[in-house]
């Protein structure tokens, strides 16, 4: 279970830190 959540974690905070860094109209098209 803890695994999982770090997991989880990890690879939703950094694209959402990587897509705060970036144009956020080039985020949300990245995403869609």
């Amino acid at each position: 279970f803890g695994i999982s959540v770090a997991v989880g974690v990890i690879f939703g905070l950094y694209p959402a830190r990587r897509a705060a860094a970036m144009n956020p109209i080039d985020a949300l098209r990245h995403v869609a």
